[in-house]
């Protein structure tokens, strides 16, 4: 049915408006601040993905980073707690990410991780941006 009509949704929730709408507008104090598709948006507002590292005390965070930008160039490191490490990786280099993550599954031990993640980009970080 949705093909046959258009229909208006407004929410202040960037998940519903990443999974319900076809177009997204961003409005700020009655202005239109971007609008389109939500992955031409991503691409434009994102930060790309971000990846976490569950680390130990005994991890050496130069040699995780040094490991991470030996596969991923770009790769900027975004923060750290006590007991994770955060990246932000470019789009662009997505497909290098299987040979890091080989690299990284070997060398778990070593680099004393305990796992690792990747999440992608969403409607609140565009919308933050």
């Amino acid at each position: 049915m949705r093909r046959e009509r258009t229909i208006l949704l407004t929410t202040h929730y960037m998940d519903e408006a990443d999974v319900m709408g076809d177009r997204i507008m961003i409005m700020a104090e009655g202005v239109v601040k971007c609008a389109g598709t939500p992955m031409f948006l991503k691409q434009i507002y994102g930060t790309g993905y971000q990846m976490n590292v569950v680390i130990s005390e005994k991890c050496n965070s130069q040699s995780l980073t040094s490991l991470i930008r030996k596969f991923i160039p770009e790769a900027k490191r975004k923060g750290e707690t006590s007991n994770e490490i955060y990246y932000l990786l470019p789009d662009e280099q997505m497909h290098l990410l299987p040979k890091l993550f080989a690299e990284l599954e070997e060398n778990m031990e070593t680099l004393h991780i305990s796992s690792f993640g990747i999440t992608a980009t969403s409607m609140e970080d565009v919308f933050i941006r």
